[in-house]
This record gives C-alpha cells, structure tokens and sequence, in this order.
C-alpha cells in the first residue's frame, strides 16, 4: 500500500489509546486550486486518472471521484472507481471525459476536487480502508495567438 494522506475507513477503528469505535460510513472531501499560468497559450485538461488501495471486507462498498474544472472550459475532466468487498489491493481508473480550452486570454483557474466514500463491512471485529493515492491529469495547450 502506498503511503497516502487521502485515506477513508468505515468498521472498527481504534485510535491511540482509546476504545475501539464502530464508524458504518465514512467520507472525505479535498479540494484545491491553482492558478494556471500559461501566457500565449490556451489549456485544457485531458485524461485525468487515479491510482489507489482499497481493502474492503466482505459487505463493504468504496466510491472514489475526482473531478477537475478550468473556469471558462466547457465540461468537466472526470476518475472514478467504485469496489465492493471482498477485495484488497490496488485500483487504477481511466478518466471519462476532458475539458474544452479556456477562453483566450485568460489565466484559468483549475479546481481539483476529490471525494471517497466507504462504508463498513460484515464483520464488527474489522475495518475497512480506501486511500487515493495519485490523480494524474495531463494539461494540453495550444497557441492562443491567431494564425
């Protein structure tokens, strides 16, 4: 398993110390923006794609969607990966869809926005994990200048 900050988990969960606590669902929800800087040049984000773990015990569902918008772009550039347990190991999704460019002119804004959803298995003695390790997306771009 890779070591990831984006980590859910449902089921038994025992923090330091404490008694262990039973958790049916869990989320978490990452979101970030960057201003893109590309000066004579328009951009759009193609072929976004996820890599992570997942082990889910029996009975247990995960949901995984990353979803990347440039202001100004038409459409969306969309990962998604969705497991059922029994299963332990990694994932890998292919994105969906790409963005339009980004109005000419215009610094665009990219905003990444991550979402994970588990939720508890069958058996109460264990938990369930799903981590997001990588999103990938390339930024293609083209001459905003007229031919």
């Amino acid at each position: 398993m890779a070591k990831s900050h984006f980590v859910v988990e449902a089921g038994r969960l025992v923090g330091p110390g404490g008694p262990p606590t039973w958790l049916p669902l869990g989320m978490r929800t990452c979101r970030v923006t960057a201003t893109v800087q590309s000066p004579g040049w328009t951009v759009a984000v193609t072929t976004p794609t996820t890599v992570g773990y997942a082990n889910l015990e029996a009975g247990s569902t995960a949901r995984y969607q990353g979803v990347l918008r440039l202001t100004g772009a038409d459409g969306v550039a969309r990962a998604s990966w969705r497991g059922r347990g029994p299963f332990t190991g990694d994932y890998q999704t292919a994105g969906e869809m790409s963005t339009g460019y980004a109005p000419c002119g215009v610094e665009p804004v990219l905003t990444v926005v991550e979402r994970a959803m588990i939720t508890a298995g069958e058996s109460p003695e264990r938990a369930s994990i799903l981590t997001a390790d990588d999103l990938i997306a390339d930024l293609r771009r083209r001459s905003a200048l007229p031919l």
